[in-house]
């Protein structure tokens, strides 16, 4: 997205003729400084439930100057109305298909396809992976993290950069697994399931094959990704890529591994048969190739529609990405065990919890004892053996606990929590509304925080000589959208790290009569940029014992560094809760 595209104005065209791909027609930003080369097709799908397989040309085409095909999703979440960020921006409609959905956005400095620098300078190449709770999400599509702001002012810093954007499957296009998949797929050499970390490590083949023909250096590579985006490469990265060097460094924004902990087939199973049920009426006297050919059939929208369980549809025990189950200690581990990174940036926002916090006005029943819900949730997380100090944990956060009641086993692991909270804990009454959110900053440090903070402070990595870096952003939503307006929520750094948004901000009317308020809002925003950009160019962010933190007015946008007992001390920081969890 380009400033001139919000504002109606007609973009320029650019012919660059590509040494392996041919000639191919990209855009050009308001002054011509940034091309992009919009859905270009890397992985053809032979069918549903398959494995992409990688492209060796564009399929014939040639202009590349318009968003193409997102993944069939829903489209309901306040953040793909725009409501978080004061409206849509451009593209504003969305076309949806499963088999040309595999397509990635290009954005580069113009300078790199013409005169003597064309095709000989090698910049840093950083791929963003979106997020979206692997079910929604369109990356560049989606306007917010479109790249081009990104990349011209990694132009003014004189750090110029190669952004890709690349898109995967989604729900059970990318991740439904079940016996009879597994078993109508034996006689393919190919992996069954997780098709969409496939599709993303498909992505990064086609990045080290065709962006060196664009000016980038594949030996630079550093991926970021947000939310799903950081979990999946946190799990590529604990997979060792299956054997391939995909990237260099890797940023992670609030999302590690074990915010979704991985699945096995009998999670998977009840979503096949349900859908399968809903077509043939019965789930028996049929082949397991036949169960599959009917899925195949079925219209992708229908699956769409079928509103499957939040829970169901993610990364699972496939035996070649992932062997065996993995708890938080093997993220750690087997991420500092990987060869090929060299470092990583790992960090949250400030509110991770108020995520669940829009969920609030949608309930209509109450629970007597909402509490009693919350014990026996965090007994399942922790196990019975630690239920004596829940209480413990409770208190961190200023949470009374009722009397104990025998443990009935309502929730089957933490990625259970989302959807259970979502139906049951949020269903209090107004009056509790302060409870609510010390309950909400419970679940974000249950579900981000504490993952976030392991990985970046777990004491193995000393041994493999792997920084990281941890960070915090504590810019709050200058927007007037109620549900999110002051909170430092989940996906807030995306409003800044982009750059899309500065114009908006600017004029907001609760800002425009404060210099010091205007001032903090855009340096924030260029500092978060120039800090990821200076990262892919191989630069320390800070000492790898201290923390960064972004986005508090005091600190006029700055980046403020300092140790997490400092932190803890200046800004609040729940470091005390978030052990009692890790450590309970």
């Amino acid at each position: 997205m380009t400033e001139s595209q919000e504002h109606g104005q007609s973009p320029q065209k650019i012919l660059y003729g590509h040494p392996l791909l041919g000639d191919m027609t990209g855009i050009l930003n308001r002054d011509g400084k940034v091309t992009q080369f919009r859905a270009v097709p890397f992985a053809h799908v032979p069918a549903r439930f398959r494995q992409a397989v990688l492209l060796e040309n564009t399929n014939g085409k040639r202009d590349f100057t318009e968003y193409g095909p997102v993944c069939p999703q829903p489209c309901d979440p306040p953040f793909l109305k725009g409501e978080a960020y004061g409206g849509l921006l451009p593209p504003t409609t969305y076309t949806f298909d499963e088999f040309a959905c595999l397509n990635l956005t290009i954005t580069l400095p113009t300078s790199l396809l013409q005169g003597p620098e064309a095709n000989h300078k090698n910049l840093p190449v950083m791929v963003w992976i979106h997020g979206g709770g692997l079910k929604t999400g369109g990356g560049a599509n989606y306007g917010v993290e479109d790249c081009a702001n990104f990349v011209e002012h990694s132009i003014a810093i004189g750090k110029p950069i190669i952004t890709v954007a690349i898109q995967y499957r989604l729900g059970a296009f990318g991740f439904l697994a079940s016996r009879e998949i597994i078993e109508e797929g034996k006689q393919r050499e190919e992996p069954i399931g997780n098709y969409g970390f496939w599709d993303v490590i498909c992505g990064f083949d086609w990045v080290h094959k065709f962006v060196p023909g664009l000016g980038g250096d594949v030996e630079n590579i550093t991926a970021f990704g947000e939310s799903a985006g950081g979990v999946t490469l946190s799990y590529l990265i604990a997979s060792d890529g299956h054997g391939r060097k995909l990237f260099k460094r890797a940023i992670l924004q609030s999302g590690v591994g074990t915010v979704m902990p991985l699945n096995t087939i009998a999670d998977e199973q009840p979503v096949f048969n349900m859908l399968y049920k809903a077509i043939a009426g019965t789930t028996f006297f049929a082949s397991p190739s036949s169960k599959v050919a009917k899925l195949r059939e079925l219209p992708a929208e229908k699956i769409v529609d079928a509103k499957l369980p939040y829970t169901k549809c993610r990364p699972y025990v496939d035996g070649v990405l992932f062997p065996k189950a993995w708890k938080l200690d093997d993220i750690c581990s087997k991420t500092y065990e990987c060869d090929w990174l060299e470092s990583i940036l790992v960090g949250d926002c400030a509110f991770e919890g108020s995520l669940f916090r829009p969920l609030y006005d949608q309930v209509f029943d109450m629970l007597s004892n909402p509490n009693y819900i919350l014990q026996e949730l965090l007994l399942t997380i922790f196990g019975e053996e630690t239920g004596s100090k829940i209480p413990n944990i409770l208190r961190a956060f200023n949470l009374e606990i009722y009397a104990s009641k025998p443990v009935s086993k309502l929730a089957t692991g933490l990625s259970y929590i989302t959807h259970f909270i979502a139906s049951k804990i949020f269903q209090i009454p107004r009056a509790a509304e302060d409870h609510i959110l010390r309950f909400c900053h419970l679940m974000g440090a249950i579900i981000f925080h504490t993952h976030t903070y392991k990985l970046a402070r777990w004491e193995g990595e000393k041994k493999y000589e792997i920084p990281a870096y941890l960070y915090h952003f504590d810019k709050t939503n200058p927007f007037p959208e109620r549900a999110y307006q002051g909170y430092s929520h989940h996906f807030v750094d995306l409003l800044y790290l982009f750059q899309n948004l500065n114009s908006r901000i600017a004029q907001l009317d609760n800002i425009k009569n404060s210099h010091e308020r205007q001032v903090c809002e855009l340096n924030t925003a260029q500092n978060l940029a120039s800090k990821w950009i200076e990262y892919a160019y191989g630069i320390k962010p800070w000492d790898k014992d201290k923390v960064g933190v972004l986005g508090h007015s005091e600190d006029a946008g700055q980046w403020v560094v300092l140790t997490d007992e400092e932190d803890k001390a200046k800004y609040g920081r729940k470091l005390d809760a978030w052990k009692s969890i890790m450590y309970p």
